[in-house]
């Protein structure tokens, strides 16, 4: 975090992340032509460490507190990254799980990091999850990351598990 800091207070609107966004789609197999890059989504050094501190600011209001874990379950994208560094800020530990994990050992990850808040790349996945929510007895809260999810179908999803779960915008 200190590093982030110092590297902010020096250089705050040097472009640190960019991403394809949307990624361009598969066609046959192979990917698509790449995006140009003034089309990409992009963030400073200064959105960097804000999206990181607010994610941090948000973990600990659903319950992480120093030493906890957040499992992370996905492809990489912007939003890995902003979980895992947020997990940091907030004094816990960023747990990744490999989006081609089988549902025993995602379960079996969550339960064994403590993790106490899942951040996960789309509703199938938090389905997933809260199909074995019993195996997992730290787990307070699922996060959803994908921008074609709806907010509010993602906040739905947990009530009748008693598990919050929230759409990341």
């Amino acid at each position: 975090p200190q590093l982030i800091e110092q590297a902010v207070a020096a250089k705050p609107n040097v472009v640190t992340l960019r991403t394809e966004f949307p990624c361009p789609p598969m066609e046959g197999g192979r990917a698509a032509p790449p995006i140009p890059l003034d089309q990409w989504k992009s963030w400073t050094l200064q959105q960097y460490y804000d999206e990181v501190r607010s994610a941090a600011k948000a973990f600990m209001a659903l319950g992480l507190e120093p030493k906890d874990a957040v499992a992370i379950y996905g492809f990489n994208c912007p939003e890995w990254f902003f979980s895992e560094v947020g997990a940091i800020y907030a004094g816990g530990i960023a747990a990744g799980i490999y989006p081609t994990d089988t549902p025993a050992q995602v379960a079996f990850k969550i339960k064994h990091s403590a993790a106490v808040v899942a951040c996960v790349e789309n509703a199938d996945k938090a389905k997933m999850i809260l199909s074995r929510i019993a195996e997992m007895p730290k787990l307070k809260a699922i996060v959803v990351w994908g921008p074609e999810e709806d907010p509010s179908a993602v906040e739905a999803l947990g009530k009748g598990a008693s598990m919050t779960t929230l759409h990341w915008s």
